[in-house]
């Protein structure tokens, strides 16, 4: 797998997701969405040389594959210091609402389809997906019931990747990235942080993001 993905599955275990790491919550009056870091794409302007899926589709996968919420109060370190839309950790999809416009959305024309392709993803978009996919990841993994729609126990749990694979990507995956994704689960102990580290690549890769 591209080195991207392993860094992104790094991520997912800082744990943005929220599997047990110190969070701290930035004021009231924080604007939702990651800033500087420079340009992740290695051109100018600031956007991915290559049209991405758009923002519905990232939001689809995280309700309709992952079944988060599309709306919930935030609690803990996040109530009442900051919004629903600035805690990524508790409410994934409308962290990536509030920040729907780095991530490619739909433009409407007079044209007779009535719209062309979506905008392209900025590298801060990029990092808005990256941090609300850990999340939800996060999430979906400390849920039984997900899990076993995503890595069905009968297929033999975390240890088979074809499910995930064939519901993000429509193939199985091959040789290498199952041994990728073994190597990165032998990293941790406990199932939820294998599951999360294994969602989050496979959310954040290239492939997954290119539009088809």
């Amino acid at each position: 797998m591209n080195l991207l993905l392993r860094s992104a599955a790094a991520l997912t275990l800082t744990v943005i997701a929220g599997c047990g790491q110190p969070y701290s919550p930035a004021p009231a009056e924080h604007i939702a969405g990651p800033h500087g870091g420079g340009d992740i794409f290695e051109s100018s302007p600031d956007t991915a040389p290559y049209q991405t899926v758009s923002y519905d589709i990232l939001r689809s996968w995280l309700v309709d594959t992952l079944h988060m919420p599309q709306s919930v109060a935030v609690s803990g370190a996040c109530d009442p210091v900051i919004d629903a839309d600035a805690c990524p950790r508790q409410a994934p999809v409308q962290y990536l609402d509030a920040n729907k416009g780095a991530l490619g959305i739909p433009v409407f024309t007079d044209e007779p389809d009535g719209t062309q392709a979506p905008s392209l993803m900025t590298s801060g978009g990029f990092k808005v997906w990256i941090v609300a996919a850990s999340s939800a990841c996060g999430i979906a993994a400390a849920t039984p019931s997900t899990m076993n729609e995503l890595f069905p126990a009968a297929q033999g749990g975390l240890d088979s990747y074809d499910t995930f694979y064939l519901l993000l990507l429509g193939r199985s995956p091959t040789a290498a990235e199952i041994a990728e994704l073994d190597t990165l689960q032998g990293a941790y102990s406990d199932d939820v942080r294998k599951a999360a580290a294994v969602c989050t690549t496979v959310l954040a890769s290239l492939e997954n993001l290119a539009a088809n």
